[in-house]
């Protein structure tokens, strides 16, 4: 019998996730599908698995990930799925320890592309925002201040602070490894 959960994690949070799905392995739960937010799990024995998750900074589907995925699972890695570039593998833990990244490069390399991802991300809410932004100041301007208007600003300045929060954490783990 499969069991739902529904869990979010920032994407800088990565360690947290493996982190999360390796406590339920311990918790006899296997992670067989993942979706939006979503992770079924199906009954399994403490500790069977191993789990990883992985940012990829092309599309998972390209023949260039379709080859590294097909790399790993010939040592043994199963591939679990993908929610956008995020993908998540696991690996039983009698098969040895799971590293994806076995250097400090390979380990680099990964943060640089969440490292990306983070300012595409702040770019693009900066460019939506500041129509909006634009848009509260002439309202106030004008004395007339709509409160959807004033309620997006501050989710806003939220995605800001919390993109930013990512930045920062992101850059003092590159920073750690360099």
């Amino acid at each position: 019998m499969s069991k739902i959960i529904f869990k979010w994690f920032l994407p800088w949070n990565f360690e947290k996730k493996e982190a999360w799905l390796n406590q339920m392995s311990s918790n006899e739960l296997d992670l067989c599908d993942v979706g939006f937010l979503t992770y079924t799990f199906e009954k399994c024995q403490p500790d069977e698995y191993q789990y990883k998750v992985e940012i990829f900074n092309e599309d998972p589907s390209s023949e260039k990930m379709m080859n590294y995925i097909a790399t790993l699972c010939s040592s043994g890695v199963e591939d679990i799925g993908n929610v956008g570039s995020w993908n998540f593998f696991k690996k039983k833990t009698s098969q040895g320890d799971f590293n994806l990244f076995d250097t400090a490069d390979a380990r680099i390399k990964h943060l640089k592309t969440i490292f990306r991802w983070l300012i595409y991300t702040l770019a693009a809410e900066t460019l939506i925002g500041s129509t909006y932004i634009v848009r509260l100041i002439s309202y106030i301007m004008n004395h007339h201040l709509d409160i959807i208007i004033l309620l997006f600003g501050i989710l806003l300045v939220w995605i800001y602070l919390t993109l930013g929060m990512g930045l920062y954490k992101i850059g003092k783990k590159l920073k750690d490894f360099s």
